[in-house]
């Protein structure tokens, strides 16, 4: 399944969808943590993930994302600082190299 993520100024919207492209459930958060992906990822068996904000990011949610999703990409605009991330140079996501093969990307738009 896939989890998609936008983060606004005041909302953040979050779809999972299944392999085939048809969205199972949407949910709209005003307030939006770690907690809430790892009470998602406990319901629906997340594989792919992908979040784009214009405001910072978590790093909380980041590292969540992160550790529960095979393939995680992190799309930001680079102008909001969104985790402290200035180039794609400076994102820790796309220097990492994870021990276990999975693909992290970190795309700034």
């Amino acid at each position: 399944m896939n989890l998609c993520i936008d983060q606004g100024n005041s909302r953040t919207k979050l779809a999972i969808f299944a392999d085939d492209g048809k969205m199972v459930n949407n949910f709209i958060y005003k307030r939006f943590d770690a907690s809430e992906i790892e009470k998602i990822c406990s319901l629906y068996p997340v594989t792919n993930s992908i979040i784009s904000s214009v405001i910072n990011i978590d790093p909380a949610v980041v590292n969540t994302l992160n550790r529960l999703s095979e393939h995680f990409i992190l799309a930001a605009n680079p102008r909001t600082g969104s985790l402290g991330c200035r180039s794609r140079s400076q994102c820790s996501l796309a220097q990492q190299k994870p021990a276990d093969n999975r693909r992290r990307l970190c795309y700034y738009l």
